[in-house]
């Protein structure tokens, strides 16, 4: 009796043991789904299942169309809206509904706001994973997965059981990512938004009149979670809202569609595409779009002030104080103050914003560098905690690498070249510099990557730690009008 007992016993310790390992390789295995590095589906949705229950006043669903133009910590810090952006890459409809349905376990949202753009477009099996493998299992998941699998036939419902069946293969590409955005989501902090810091640049956009009653259909599929997306709302007593963001390629007829269903329904619709209102956000395409779809953070502000004014008036979303989103702050002033950096094109406004200890600073100097450097500029310079007197060293080399460990810096007449490391040692660098007479070069290799713009002056480049990414890397030409390069 005793040895059947501890056979028993053991058999169950085996099992349990079995289950965990299975379980941590399937989490492993899982593609992370990441987006401008920020960003990672594993992370938002982890993140959502640590929100106080009952606290988000606002979901937001759709796309990345949706992800990256609904921020948050924004809508918190404008209007102390409390919101959760639900959206993942080329959510269409029926995943939308799905998500939305499994958030009301947890919230009672009194506003839903829908991204428009996948209303007319699908996504199939890849993103149908990116929304679905994060949920936690329930009556909803299950259900999700078999209309998934009615819609897109590709998709192996016993794949999301045990999905080392569907990525058994990336064991060839597994890498430090799989184990970082893990780590990355134990303090995820934007729920649910992608910051993007980049500016589209190019002109070809135009915001469109209501000229034509042409139409694109929208399909029967679509159509028919549209419709649960707003019975849902409704029996919820859930105020419901559709926008469109800007894009290039949403159409007057898109717009058409969305608005003849609105109306039908009786939902608020807006779109800012349209030139009235795309006129009234004080959007700028080029400058406020990081690419041909996408708000980047400066147009995200300007999307938030907007969204926001029509959640409180029209749907009674009052602003309120809470821990969750009072915590986040500082992380998100931190994205906004990485992405400006890339926007600074003055070299006495740029230095100033390098006094961080989330960076290390690598400085290079190329060519007549150290001549050009004004004393405003040597004063910053020494700002930074740097010591090397330049006066009488026109044409020599000169690095310096500024880390929270502290300041290495040379200056001398030959090519300097140094070696180090970041992260503990997981990373390595090397800086070197050339003056006029020794080589006239720059260069700054991290994990065997050139980023130095390697120009006529002053080549920085900046590390991240909490990204553990090169957040820019520029020249100022010290010379000739202290102007910036990047390329």
């Amino acid at each position: 009796m005793k040895k059947m007992w501890k056979n028993i016993i053991k058999s169950v310790v085996f099992v349990l043991l079995l289950c965990l390992i299975l379980g941590e390789v399937n989490r492993v295995l899982m593609i992370k789904a990441v987006e401008y590095r920020r960003y990672s589906s594993y992370s938002q949705y982890k993140n959502f299942y640590e929100m106080d229950r009952d606290t988000i006043d606002v979901l937001f669903a759709g796309s990345s169309h949706s992800y990256c133009s609904f921020s948050p910590q924004d809508f918190y810090n404008q209007y102390g809206i409390r919101s959760f952006n639900l959206g993942s890459s080329r959510q269409d409809v029926l995943l939308s509904y799905y998500w939305l349905k499994e958030a009301l376990r947890y919230q009672k949202p009194k506003a839903v706001v829908l991204e428009t753009f996948y209303i007319f477009r699908d996504g199939g099996e890849p993103f149908a994973r990116r929304a679905l493998d994060y949920m936690k299992w329930s009556d909803v998941k299950r259900e999700a997965i078999d209309a998934a699998h009615d819609k897109y036939p590709e998709i192996t419902p016993k794949s999301f059981y045990l999905p080392n069946i569907r990525f058994h293969e990336r064991w060839k590409e597994v890498g430090e990512d799989d184990f970082y955005y893990r780590s990355l989501a134990e303090s995820y902090e934007l729920k649910g938004y992608s910051a993007i810091g980049v500016k589209y640049g190019k002109e070809d956009y135009q915001p469109f009149s209501l000229n034509t009653e042409e139409k694109t259909e929208i399909s029967e599929n679509a159509r028919q979670y549209l419709d649960k997306i707003v019975e849902l709302c409704r029996d919820n007593q859930i105020g419901l809202v559709f926008i469109s963001n800007p894009a290039l390629d949403w159409s007057v007829q898109e717009h058409n569609a969305v608005s003849e269903y609105t109306k039908q329904q009786g939902i608020a619709y807006y779109d800012f595409n349209t030139k009235e209102l795309y006129a009234d956000l004080g959007y700028h395409f080029s400058e406020d779009n990081g690419d041909a779809g996408h708000s980047n953070i400066w147009g995200t502000e300007k999307i938030t002030k907007a969204v926001g004014k029509i959640l409180q008036q029209s749907f009674q979303v009052e602003g309120r104080e809470d821990e969750q989103w009072e915590r986040s702050k500082p992380y998100y002033e931190n994205i906004r103050k990485d992405y400006s950096l890339k926007d600074e094109t003055e070299i006495n406004q740029y230095l100033p914003l390098l006094s961080d200890a989330r960076y290390t600073v690598f400085i290079s100097a190329k060519g007549k560098a150290v001549k050009g450097l004004t004393e405003e500029v040597k004063s910053n310079l020494k700002d930074l905690g740097l010591q090397t007197e330049f006066t009488g060293k026109g044409n020599d080399s000169y690095y310096a690498v500024i880390s929270p460990e502290g300041v290495q810096e040379k200056i001398g007449g030959s090519k300097l070249y140094q070696e180090g490391s970041l992260r503990g040692g997981l990373s390595s660098y090397t800086i070197s510099s050339g003056g006029q007479k020794s080589g006239d070069i720059s260069s700054v290799v991290i994990d065997k990557k050139e980023y130095s713009p390697n120009e006529r002056g002053l080549n920085l480049v900046i590390y991240n730690h909490e990204s553990n990414e090169v957040i820019d890397a520029v020249c100022f030409d010290v010379i000739k009008e202290n102007k910036a390069v990047r390329k």
